[in-house]
């Protein structure tokens, strides 16, 4: 069971990435908050806090974000950039452009 201590990091680790991300969604753009605002891990590693690891999302985004980016190194082995953080971190990027523009291609 997490200590006190780890919880309330965390926690503040979570609100740290929601104010720097303006409690917005970093795929849609929306205005997220409580249950709602879902801070991602991009390497899927649950450990690893660096803020450039984090991102803020929305629930809907979330869930349709790739479940776990070292799934896409497990199919493509030899693909290091899928297999470095940095690699799994541009991977994300792309992931996230593209998820963007169908969101606005949904608006439209």
């Amino acid at each position: 069971m997490p200590s006190i201590n780890h919880e309330a990091m965390i926690k503040r680790i979570r609100q740290v990435i929601l104010d720097r991300d303006n409690n917005k969604c970093r795929a849609c753009n929306c205005k997220i908050s409580g249950r709602n605002a879902i801070v991602h891990h991009l390497d899927g590693d649950r450990s690893n806090n660096d803020a450039k690891n984090l991102i803020s999302l929305c629930r809907e985004c979330h869930d349709k974000m790739p479940k776990a980016i070292y799934m896409t190194s497990r199919l493509f082995p030899s693909t290091e950039k899928t297999t470095t953080p940095e690699g799994k971190r541009e991977y994300m990027k792309l992931y996230m452009r593209y998820y963007r523009a169908k969101v606005e291609a949904r608006k439209s």
